[in-house]
């Protein structure tokens, strides 16, 4: 199976639940896991989740065409007629696999944004480590710039999954947007930015950042890029919208 050398990171942002964990474990040395209790209990998830743990982790390495459920149940011990038995296609193992991973993705990412308690440059490297610990678990071999978002992957699978798949990914982008939009209007409210700056541009500016950070650092190489882009585009928001002089922006060393 063409994944099963790579490394993992099943929950992508958010931690990870033990069927996650150990389902990646599975891919990430290339052997069978012994199968999941179908009813789920604490001695062991159940088998759905499983499932949707050791697609997650596929789907993001491989994409929508090159994960099949031939290589699910080589993972998982299990036949393929077990997968069609809790999911009937690959369509629809792929939009439950993307809405549970954008669910968390958006908690976590939202738990930042709408802060009101943290300043924008905070919100900004709390972003930044959350899509450096993220592209760190898959990109630990030393060839960097692989995709680490199943969102990120599915978009750039648009043309064959489903309207489901497309509209789950709009609606992602779509909340990453409206919390941005929150904390430039928090900032201004609290005295950060100036009145007057246009709101829905830079935030639709910042949200671009995150929405598109896993193609900036595979068609870069690295997360390098990544991170500049962040801190740029905080040192020209605060220059240009701050309410205090703004220094030169610092970029971390390394």
């Amino acid at each position: 199976m063409a994944g099963q050398h790579l490394p993992v990171s099943l929950l992508l942002a958010a931690g990870g639940s033990p069927d996650a964990q150990a389902g990646g474990e599975a891919v990430r040395k290339g052997r069978r896991r012994a199968p999941a209790k179908d009813g789920g209990d604490q001695a062991g998830p159940s088998m759905r989740d499983s499932i949707l743990a050791v697609a997650t982790e596929l789907f993001t390495l491989n994409g929508f065409r090159g994960t099949s459920f031939a290589d699910i149940a080589q993972i998982l011990n299990i036949t393929t007629t077990n997968i069609h038995y809790h999911f009937k296609n690959k369509q629809g193992l792929a939009a439950e696999a993307l809405d549970r991973y954008a669910a968390r993705v958006s908690e976590h990412f939202l738990r930042i944004w709408r802060d009101e308690q943290s300043s924008l440059a905070a919100k900004i490297e709390a972003t930044i480590e959350f899509n450096r610990a993220s592209y760190y678990r898959f990109n630990q071999e030393g060839q960097p710039g692989r995709v680490w978002s199943l969102l990120t992957r599915f978009a750039g699978d648009s043309e064959v999954v489903s309207d489901g798949i497309r509209q789950r990914i709009a609606q992602f982008r779509a909340e990453v947007l409206a919390a941005v939009e929150f904390a430039l209007g928090l900032a201004v409210r609290q005295g950060e930015l100036r009145a007057g700056l246009p709101q829905a541009e830079l935030a639709r500016m910042l949200s671009y950042a995150f929405a598109y950070a896993g193609e900036i650092a595979r068609d870069s190489g690295g997360f390098a890029a990544v991170e500049a882009n962040y801190r740029v585009l905080l040192d020209t928001l605060l220059r240009a919208h701050g309410s205090k002089p703004r220094a030169a922006v610092r970029r971390r060393a390394g």
